[in-house]
């Protein structure tokens, strides 16, 4: 699981991060899962948008340019080529309502993972 305010990948059971000190709330604490992938950051944006209208917690991360998983992606300026991809997690609790919000919204736009 990743820290929702600095990003920080957080060990099982964690009630804090270590990193910034962000308490997790409840949902927080919450055993997460990867939907799935999203390609394009504009896809990315509106799946954390939606979910967050409907109080769905996320986290989505960059995995690929220059940074990798530290979530920043300078791919447009290395290589044009390459795809922007980010991961979608929510709260166990929450995977169902975000993969049918996601499936609505973004459709083939986005591509759930393989469980």
């Amino acid at each position: 699981m990743c820290c929702p305010k600095c990003k920080s990948e957080l060990p099982d059971g964690s009630v804090a991060c270590d990193v910034c000190g962000w308490e997790l709330s409840a949902d927080e604490q919450s055993e997460w899962v990867v939907l799935g992938s999203v390609e394009q950051q504009v896809f990315a944006d509106l799946a954390r948008e939606t979910l967050n209208s409907q109080d769905i917690p996320n986290v989505i991360v960059s995995k690929g340019g220059f940074f990798g998983s530290v979530g920043l992606n300078f791919n447009p300026l290395f290589d044009s080529r390459k795809s922007w991809v980010s991961e979608v997690s929510v709260p166990v609790a929450h995977a169902a309502a975000a993969a049918e919000l996601l499936d609505g919204i973004l459709g083939d736009k986005w591509k759930r993972k393989d469980p």
